[in-house]
């Protein structure tokens, strides 16, 4: 069996316990329901339409993010960075291959408030992101 993706094996806490600070989060909005955010990692074909890669089963932004929180809570002095991208949203209850998929702004008020309601903060604005020093990001990160 060919491997088409690697992907980290770990939990995502379980990746901060081992030193990781930043992560890629690629998120597909299962049902058109944003209290359903699953990760992924997959191409998307021509025809819109998912193609080869997966979609998480059982992590999801609910169920992963306020552990990252109380994490982040725990060890105050670390500075961790989520970049969410390849954002999609699908009307199907679950992403198989060949689902129609539709890209999604990650900057979509819905998707960042998935994650605020659960404890994280966020910055969506490049140029706000691009000024910040070192320790503007830690003040901006603050739980």
């Amino acid at each position: 069996k060919a491997n088409f993706v690697k992907t980290a094996s770990a939990s995502l806490v379980g990746q901060l316990a081992c030193g990781a600070r930043a992560f890629d989060l690629r998120v597909i909005v299962l049902n058109n329901n944003f209290d359903d955010i699953r990760f992924h990692h997959f191409n998307v074909k021509s025809n819109g339409k998912r193609g080869v890669g997966w979609v998480s089963r059982d992590q999801s932004v609910a169920n992963t993010i306020p552990e990252m929180v109380s994490w982040s809570r725990m060890h105050p002095d670390e500075l961790v960075l989520l970049s969410v991208n390849h954002c999609y949203i699908t009307a199907a209850k679950k992403a198989k291959y060949n689902t129609p998929i539709h890209s999604l702004d990650c900057r979509d008020a819905r998707l960042v408030q998935a994650f605020t309601k659960l404890g994280m903060r966020a910055e969506t604005s490049c140029h706000r992101l691009n000024s910040w020093t070192l320790d503007k990001a830690r003040q901006a990160a603050e739980m």
